[in-house]
């Protein structure tokens, strides 16, 4: 190549283009041709050049357990790797921040890169050396050759780095304030995403030493060792760009009975802004617990793929995704666009047994009055599994049990448009107020509970302060399916005011004695329920199939009671149940029932199968006295070989009275004549009106 054209530059300059590597002559001759322009000024300014230099691009405490299915009034581990699926990538909105530069130097010294002199200067790093508690020149560019830099307090005093996916600091390097200006990777402080070597130490290093990270697409990082607490004011906003966290190896994780493992996480993070996106978390059934957001003060989690964490059989530890416990500098968090699945703990065989069998997708828990809003949308939640397992749980911090109030709390939860799929146990259990549930789709595990009231309802809601009623929870436009042999109640709530259940479509595959919804408790949990439910909580235009409408004995209407109404229900009578039941079953055998309105309800049994006295038709009492019941505008329709009641009192030995406290109006029976219809074992006088069954006969009490 001929050089005769630079004979006239500065040294520096001949230098620079010396340095061009690994581009061949012809380019070079090409691209000297192309600016020959500029070079015919070298001579008379040596700056023109340095101005044209163009950047790299850089890559851009356990509560008491409610017996939801209880009728005494007093896992399946899907280890299949899950791939990294998310639907789309989220956009990247950081914009770095270069900085000017005007030289290219290659410092090999701490002395050589603190000298003001080259300031606003390429810093090319070589070689390898120490620098701890030195300055650097300012604003210069630093990028890495080969040499990596050690140190602590190291002063980058205005410092652009250049990711190149290479190391340029050694893990254990500090700097004396959080580095911001571009997107750092965990390469840069000695990760490899392509082999088999433990990478925490880097990655914990970047979390505490960076504000803005990136990942390395198809990189898969190795995280062993379970976390201190990553705490410090600010951001940390990682773009994961599609690579991996990854455990391969338990040796360093918490599983022994020892009670400090159960906040051990692999990663716990304090104080600061956090946001995760286009990434994915894999446990591989070796760790059990990934997140633990300790008073944060936001989240922010974005197409990301936790899965795969396995509490095992023994270990006082719960198999978690995230522990989020917010504090009075929450403002806010998210998980949009998600996957959270395999999330499992091993049963010992007992109910609410913590932490054993204990699993939870999001464990949310609250220690603080203040506002802040949690919103879950577009998420998948799969396969959480364990005799104590849920997709979302909400509740407070032990120390904040006393203090916590339903009413006032300004704590709230928007869990839209997601989908929950094998949730063991429940999908939702709702412990706090204020919380929207809207257009879902539930779809309860296939299997049957590892043993009795392992299983409870896909949707829970209820309050774990006596005398204080759960409030604002809104469940609208969701669709809930009990499937295969999965004994989960669709829906459950009791001690609540002011909550709206909704257009929603309530269904299993079969009917069965323990799916149902219910409304109240089947035990007062040592004086912890009352069953308050007022006329403040509405069920209505809701359609339900192969449900049983479950009216327990712990139950204290406000106001009048709940309102049900304007409810749809199917009802197939196709199998044996081992017990009395009708379309609604009112728990109890001594003593009178609370007051109850149904109002404009269709009810459409399809009964095949003769079940003899065991069904009784659309209401069916087991014995207690019906008192202050009142049925409105309630149409049954019989088809199928079968027929049996409209509605029955009691059973072998338990008889039940049905008397003038109760009311049946503009209802109607068809598919059977309505003579007799209504079955009293007790005493009667129940007051009909305007009621009729097939061939115009008056609905009456046999």
């Amino acid at each position: 190549m001929n050089f005769k054209i630079l004979k006239d530059c500065p040294t520096f300059l001949k230098k620079s283009y010396l340095m061009i590597n690994p581009i061949n002559n012809r380019m070079i001759s090409t691209i000297i041709s192309c600016i020959f322009i500029f070079f015919l000024s070298c001579s008379k300014d040596s700056d023109l050049f340095d101005e044209y230099v163009i950047e790299e691009d850089e890559p851009a405490v356990e509560q008491p357990q409610d017996d939801i299915n209880s009728d005494n009034d007093s896992s399946s581990n899907d280890n299949s790797q899950s791939s990294n699926n998310q639907s789309s990538t989220v956009p990247d909105p950081f914009v770095s921040k270069p900085n000017e530069i005007i030289g290219t130097f290659y410092p090999k010294s701490s002395a050589e890169i603190s000298d003001p002199a080259y300031a606003n200067h390429k810093a090319v790093i070589e070689t390898s050396f120490d620098c701890s508690n030195c300055t650097f020149a300012s604003n210069l560019t630093i990028e890495s050759a080969g040499g990596v830099i050690n140190g602590s307090n190291v002063n980058l005093n205005g410092a652009f780095i250049v990711n190149t996916f290479k190391q340029l600091f050694t893990s254990s390097t500090t700097f004396n304030g959080v580095y911001n200006k571009s997107r750092l990777s965990p390469e840069i402080f000695g990760a490899d995403g392509s082999d088999s070597i433990a990478d925490d130490n880097a990655l914990v290093t970047l979390m505490m030493q960076v504000e803005y990270a990136i990942g390395q697409t198809g990189s898969v990082y190795i995280k062993n060792e379970e976390s201190t607490i990553h705490m410090r004011n600010g951001t940390f906003d990682w773009d994961m760009n599609n690579s991996t966290v990854r455990t391969t190896s338990e040796s360093n994780l918490c599983h022994s009975n020892d009670g400090i493992c159960a906040k051990q996480y692999l990663f716990q993070i304090r104080d600061i802004d956090l946001k995760i996106t286009n990434g994915e978390f894999d446990g591989q059934d070796i760790a059990s617990r990934c997140f633990y957001l300790r008073g944060v003060a936001s989240y922010d989690f974005q197409n990301v793929n936790i899965h795969n964490y396995f509490a095992p059989p023994g270990a006082r530890a719960r198999g978690m995704a995230f522990l989020i416990e917010v504090e009075n500098n929450f403002k806010g968090g998210q998980i949009l666009n998600s996957t959270i699945a395999n999330i499992g703990a091993a049963s010992d065989g007992k109910i609410a047994n913590v932490p054993y069998g204990f699993a939870k997708g999001i464990y949310c828990t609250v220690a603080t009055a203040n506002t802040g809003q949690h919103v879950y949308r577009g998420n998948t939640f799969s396969n959480i599994y364990g005799d104590d397992a849920e997709a979302f749980s909400n509740t407070h911090t032990y120390g904040y049990a006393g203090t916590y109030q339903h009413a006032s709390n300004g704590q709230s939860w928007v869990i839209d448009n997601n989908n929950f799929i094998g949730s063991e146990r429940r999908a939702l259990k709702v412990n706090l107020s204020n919380v929207d549930i809207t257009n879902n789709y539930f779809e309860s595990k296939s299997t049957a509970p590892m043993f009795r009231n392992a299983q409870a309802a896909q949707i829970q809601v209820f309050t774990l302060h006596q005398g204080q009623n759960i409030q604002n929870v809104n469940v609208t436009g969701n669709t809930v399916k009990i499937v295969g042999e999965a004994e989960n109640a669709a829906f459950g709530i009791h001690d609540a005011t002011n909550c709206l259940i909704e257009n929603n479509i309530f269904e299993a595959d079969h009917i069965s004695l323990y799916r149902m919804v219910t409304f109240g408790s089947t035990d007062v949990q040592d004086g912890l329920y009352e069953g308050d439910l007022s006329n403040t909580v509405i069920f209505r235009n809701n359609a339900l199939k192969n449900l049983i409408v479950r009216l327990p004995t712990v139950y204290a209407p406000v106001n009048g009671g709940f309102i049900f109404e304007n409810v749809a229900i199917d009802f197939d009578v196709d199998r044996y149940l081992n017990g009395h039941y009708g379309v609604f079953r009112m728990l109890g055998f001594t003593g009178n029932s609370e007051s109850y309105s149904f109002k404009d309800v269709s009810i459409n049994i399809n009964q095949t199968y003769d079940a003899g006295s065991l069904f009784g038709g659309a209401f069916r009492s087991l014995g207690v006295n019906m008192k202050n019941l009142s049925f409105e505008n309630v149409n049954v329709n019989y088809t199928g070989d079968y027929t049996s009641n409209f509605i029955q009192t009691g059973q072998p030995g338990y008889n039940g009275d049905f008397d003038s406290t109760n009311t049946v109006i503009d209802c109607n029976l068809t598919g059977r004549v309505g003579t007799g219809a209504i079955s009293v074992t007790g005493n009667s006088g129940v007051l009909i009106q305007n009621s009729m069954g097939d061939e115009s006969t008056p609905i009456t009490v046999n």
